[in-house]
Formats: structure tokens, C-alpha cells, sequence
């Protein structure tokens, strides 16, 4: 895990962040890039995804981060792709705005089809 990451300004006037439907999306987005490797990669389940971002939280329900992951996919902010019978995501701007080159390798495959455009979610069973 990173001990830091940068946040741009860009964010303050971002219409994507801004037009997240309330303030736990949006703190999530900022969580994300805490949570993510190098590559701006992660496992796409709502459990791993809560244990890694919330970890004291016993209020941030499986639910809420299901949707917020679902919202950025949609709107084209991640990558959701599978590998191996699992499923993992891919923040689209990671590499714009971080320096990760003294950062340990990925844990998490690449997206397979090179792209970090959105991709329909894989049927997944973690919940």
C-alpha cells in the first residue's frame, strides 16, 4: 500500500465529482487511489474494496460501495474487467496524476484488452 498519493485541484471543479450523486461516492473516489497498486489497480469486490477503504467503518454498507463502483463505471472513471474467474477495476486516470515509479509491482493482472475505457462489468458472485 502507498503511503501517499496526490489529489489534484483539478477535483474541486471536476463535473464528474461533482455531479456524484451524494458524499460517500465522492469520498470514496478520493479513497480509491489510496486503495489501489501502482497500476491504479484493485479487486473488484465490494467486501475487499470496504476492508481496504473503510476499515473502522461498521456504517459503509457492501451496498453503498457496489453503487459507487457501479457510478464510476458508468460514467467511464474505471475499468471493470476479469481475469481468471475474478474481477478487478482500473481507475481510467491514475497514471495523469500520480508518480508511482518507486512503488512496488501490481498485484492485479492487466486489463486484458489494453484499454482503460469502461468495460461491462463480469458477473461476479463476491457480492
Amino acid at each position: 500500500m502507498p503511503q501517499w498519493r496526490k489529489l489534484h485541484t483539478k477535483l474541486i471543479d471536476s463535473s464528474d465529482v461533482n455531479e456524484m450523486p451524494d458524499d460517500f461516492t465522492r469520498l470514496m473516489w478520493v479513497m480509491l487511489f489510496l486503495i489501489v497498486d501502482r497500476e491504479g489497480r484493485g479487486l473488484c469486490q465490494p467486501i475487499w474494496i470496504r476492508s481496504k477503504a473503510f476499515p473502522l467503518r461498521e456504517d459503509v454498507t457492501l451496498d453503498q460501495v457496489q453503487a459507487a463502483m457501479g457510478w464510476f463505471a458508468q460514467r467511464g472513471m474505471i475499468a471493470i474487467y476479469g481475469m481468471d474467474g475474478r474481477e478487478y477495476f482500473e481507475v481510467c486516470s491514475f497514471h495523469r496524476y500520480q508518480n508511482t515509479a518507486r512503488q512496488a509491482e501490481s498485484n492485479f493482472p492487466a486489463n486484458p484488452s489494453g484499454s482503460t475505457a469502461a468495460q461491462e462489468p463480469v458477473a461476479s458472485k463476491s457480492g
